[in-house]
């Protein structure tokens, strides 16, 4: 169940965001506010996942508000307006999504489920350092004389590579018949997936960056990076921020 707060400062406009949102499955809708102000104030008192907000409205505008709880706390924010002009300043504050007004049913919900998955993912993060990343665990990888086992401690990365994954250690790299999907539930937590291609053991995490064209990326002790997607860039954030949350 995902906790949703809607914020507009139209009336109507709010009526309809709380009739959508109510025929949602997985979806409580805990509480409504008409200003960037009270949006604050009850993201503050009701911790919701997700904010469903409009850009233009007294006090603070929508930007102003997720750009704030973007540094407080992990809400999730989908940004709904008339004007798509707005789009590259919500992304900009890692807004999960951008609606353009009127709302459409079916067009907030795939934005609804994209929060949910991101929220996932973050969890997933968050989770990783709790779960010690064992030697003894193994990955078994096939070749001609049979296969060998490489220690899940030894592996820096995993990238996708068509039906096949690549697995970097420090001194080789070993090609493995596998999906992204077959991998995430073979691997610990401590090697959570930050892209849909890649997957990094944190022990090998130096620092995230980012590029002139707002790439992010994890840079290896090694030097080598990993390139992070924008939907696990909150949960990445989160981990290398506070790692022993």
């Amino acid at each position: 169940m995902i906790r949703v707060l809607l914020v507009d400062d139209e009336p109507l406009a709010l009526r309809r965001l709380v009739a959508i949102v109510g025929e949602m499955p997985n979806v409580e809708l805990v509480g409504t506010a008409s200003d960037g102000a009270a949006a604050l104030i009850e993201a503050r008192r009701l911790l919701p996942d997700l904010i469903v907000l409009d850009i233009e409205m007294p006090a603070f505008n929508g930007i102003e508000v997720a750009s704030i709880l973007a540094v407080e706390r992990r809400i999730q924010v989908i940004v709904v307006s008339a004007f798509a002009r707005y789009a590259t300043e919500a992304f900009a504050v890692e807004a999960t999504d951008y609606v353009l007004k009127p709302v459409r049913p079916h067009r907030l919900q795939q934005a609804v489920f994209r929060a949910q998955r991101r929220i996932a993912e973050i969890t997933a993060l968050e989770t990783a350092v709790a779960e010690p990343l064992c030697a003894h665990r193994m990955l078994h990888v096939p070749d001609a004389r049979g296969g060998h086992d490489v220690a899940m401690s030894d592996i820096k990365w995993i990238e996708a590579a068509r039906d096949y994954v690549i697995v970097h250690t420090a001194a080789l790299s070993h090609l493995l018949r596998s999906t992204m999907l077959e991998m995430a539930e073979r691997l610990p937590a401590t090697m959570p997936r930050v892209h849909r291609s890649a997957f990094v053991n944190l022990a090998f995490v130096e620092r995230l960056v980012r590029s002139e064209t707002g790439v992010y990326r994890l840079v290896m002790t090694d030097g080598e990076t990993v390139q992070v997607g924008p939907n696990y860039l909150p949960g990445v954030r989160k981990v290398l921020r506070n790692p022993t949350a």
